[in-house]
């Protein structure tokens, strides 16, 4: 499957897939294929976004989705996770590059798969998103945004227990081509996909691990039943 297999893939999403297939043919399965300064902040940024699974029970294995997931880096930190043990995760990337490194990296681990789309194609247990949105390459603020909040209110629907996602920070905000947000809006956002479901479920915001960015942890009520979440 090529980049050409995504009919609905807007223009400016299309060229910021190319982008990074060429970064990572260059950069490897390395923090800067993605994107990312060093191994470091990488893997600070999966440690806030795993706190997620810290409520969850810790004995009964989990299914997780990685949105934007790259050529897998994510997948090397949750694999080995143990409370909840990761039975099935799900990396989906719209590079066909990304998705190509991922697949050769895994091997023949059964409990992972890579695939090349936009979006979540199943419901999971617990959904991340890591650093997916922050790169728009001079995309006009609104056009982006609206692409963002579409993204994750389609990923929301499709994640039974929880997620959580980060973005950079308003307060760090320089004339680099990248997204940044008040976290405030996106604590709103959060909470409608709550109000959504019945109105129970809980929102965190953690702004104080790195200057730059933000990341936001949504639990629904497990009570919620996922066969009347509309994905």
């Amino acid at each position: 499957m090529t980049e050409a297999a995504f009919p609905s893939l807007p223009p400016f999403v299309r060229a910021i897939a190319t982008r990074y297939g060429r970064v990572v043919r260059v950069q490897g399965d390395t923090p800067l294929g993605v994107g990312w300064s060093t191994e470091e902040v990488q893997h600070r940024r999966f440690d806030v976004l795993l706190s997620l699974l810290d409520r969850a029970a810790p004995d009964i294995p989990v299914a997780v989705s990685d949105l934007g997931c790259g050529w897998g880096a994510l997948w090397d930190r949750i694999k080995d996770h143990k409370t909840p043990p990761v039975a099935r995760y799900i990396g989906y990337d719209i590079s066909t590059e990304m998705i190509t490194l991922a697949r050769q990296r895994t091997g023949h681990d059964t409990r992972a798969r890579f695939v090349l789309a936009r979006g979540n194609t199943e419901s999971v247990d617990y959904g991340f998103v890591s650093g997916t949105f922050n790169f728009h390459d001079n995309t006009p603020p609104q056009v982006w945004e609206d692409y963002v909040r579409n993204s994750l209110d389609h990923f929301a629907k499709t994640c039974k227990k929880g997620l959580a996602f980060n973005l950079l920070h308003h307060r760090a905000r320089t004339k680099r081509p990248m997204f940044y947000a008040d976290p405030s809006l996106w604590l709103d956002r959060a909470h409608t996909w709550i109000k959504d479901r019945g109105g129970q479920g809980s929102v965190r915001l953690e702004e104080n691990y790195l200057p730059d960015d933000f990341t936001v942890l949504v639990h629904f009520d497990t009570k919620t039943d996922p066969e009347d979440i509309q994905v």
